[in-house]
């Protein structure tokens, strides 16, 4: 919580009361020096009492108006998350948001261990000798799997070229009839494969405006 981005947020002149409460929610949990924070659209909207199709409408209107950034994050797998900025005096717009914590059991694993290495997991002792790299005469490392001569094995065994957030970035804009927000969040409701079918079809061209919006219509039936 940042007492500084809540102040913030009391203190600006926002006549919508709605756009008001989502504005002091997500100051609610900003980091007072960068102003980046990442709730859920349902705990933004439990915070400022309205529902999540209030807050896709709202949270896009703050973006417009210079009150915040939103920042899509294209790892999300089962629902649609954001990362958002508080455009605070001192916080920088063209700054990149912080990777998201770990918590639980994964943030207490241990240390991921460096091909090519002789690892050691530390121990109490301070002044252990960090051991160094293995010579270079050891055979060169296997390509990772499912990445040969440059190209992806995989959902759609495509060559490199535009990256998929970017693809999905174009697809949620058409999705969305140019509400990006609204459009990334309607690619949440689709399961894994009809995104990356999706994704194919509006990479390579094919995605004409009637079949997307069967779909667009068919998830906004089935979320109500």
């Amino acid at each position: 919580m940042s007492i500084q981005a809540v102040a913030w947020a009391l203190d600006q002149d926002i006549r919508d009361p709605y756009a008001k409460l989502l504005l002091i929610s997500l100051g609610n949990h900003a980091d007072h020096s960068t102003g980046f924070c990442y709730p859920t659209m349902r705990l933004i909207g439990k915070e400022a009492s309205c529902d999540r199709r209030t807050v896709i409408r709202k949270l896009p209107w703050l973006a417009d108006s210079r009150y915040i950034r939103i920042i899509p994050d294209r790892q999300g797998k089962q629902r649609l998350a954001h990362y958002y900025q508080l455009l605070m005096p001192g916080c920088d717009p063209q700054s990149q948001p912080p990777p998201k914590k770990q918590g639980g059991f994964a943030a207490k694993q241990r240390p991921k261990v460096t091909t090519g290495y002789d690892s050691q997991v530390p121990t109490k002792d301070l002044q252990s000798p960090v051991t160094p790299p293995l010579p270079s005469s050891l055979p060169p490392e296997l390509p990772q799997k499912g990445a040969i001569q440059g190209k992806e094995v995989g959902r759609e065994g495509r060559p490199n070229g535009e990256r998929s957030e970017v693809v999905q970035n174009h697809l949620a804009k058409r999705l969305g009839l140019g509400d990006v927000a609204y459009g990334w969040e309607l690619l949440g409701l689709l399961s894994d494969s009809e995104r990356d079918q999706l994704t194919a079809q509006q990479r390579t061209g094919r995605l004409d405006e009637a079949a997307l919006l069967k779909v667009r219509l068919r998830l906004e039936h089935n979320n109500r």
